[in-house]
C-alpha cells in the first residue's frame, strides 16, 4: 500500500484485525530509510506497533528470507493479529541475494487442557440458559459441524461475532 497516506487510512482496519486475533500480513510502503524516522514522515512499523503482533522493515535486502520468515512465524502460531513488514521506498532498487533461502515455518497446534473441557462441557450442560457465542476459531477450524451437532444436541441457540 502507499506511504503515508495508504498506511495511514489502513490504521482501523488493521487495529480491528486485532481486536478480533484476525492474522493478517500487513506490506506497506514507507519512506526512503534516510527519511523513515523524520518527522513528519509516517513510519507505519513504528506507529502501528499498538496494536501489531509483530512489526519490522525491510532494512537490508539480503535479510528479506529472515524478515518474511518471523513474519510468517508469527502469523501461523499463537492467538491470531495483524504483522507488519514495512517496505522502504528506496529498497525497490536492490537485489535479493539468489538463491532465496526460505524455508515455510511450522504451525505449532495446541489444544485446551482436556480437565478445562470437561469443566467446560458441565458448566454448559447446567447452564439455566445458555448461548454459544461462537467466534472466528470455528471458521478458521472448519469446525461447523461440530458447532451445529453440539448446538442441536443441547438445543443452545447460538451467535456468532462475525
Amino acid at each position: 500500500m502507499q506511504h503515508g497516506p495508504g498506511a495511514e487510512n489502513a490504521m482501523g482496519g488493521v487495529a480491528q484485525c486485532y481486536g478480533e486475533s484476525v492474522p493478517v500480513l500487513v506490506l506497506p510502503m514507507g519512506y526512503a530509510r534516510r527519511l523513515a524516522n523524520i518527522d513528519p514522515n509516517f513510519n507505519s512499523s513504528q506507529a502501528m506497533k499498538a496494536f501489531l503482533k509483530s512489526s519490522e522493515p525491510i532494512n537490508i535486502a539480503a535479510e528479506v528470507g529472515n524478515i518474511f520468515r518471523r513474519a510468517f512465524t508469527r502469523l501461523k502460531n499463537g492467538r491470531g493479529g495483524p504483522v507488519i513488514v514495512e517496505i522502504p521506498a528506496d529498497m525497490w532498487n536492490e537485489e535479493v541475494p539468489e538463491p532465496l533461502n526460505y524455508t515455510p515455518v511450522l504451525r505449532t497446534r495446541y489444544g485446551a487442557d482436556p480437565v478445562h473441557i470437561k469443566e467446560a462441557a458441565a458448566l454448559l450442560v447446567n447452564a439455566k440458559r445458555p448461548v454459544i457465542y461462537a467466534g472466528q476459531g470455528v471458521h478458521y477450524a472448519k469446525a461447523w459441524p461440530q458447532l451445529k451437532r453440539l448446538a442441536e444436541r443441547l438445543a443452545i441457540p447460538v451467535t456468532t461475532s462475525l
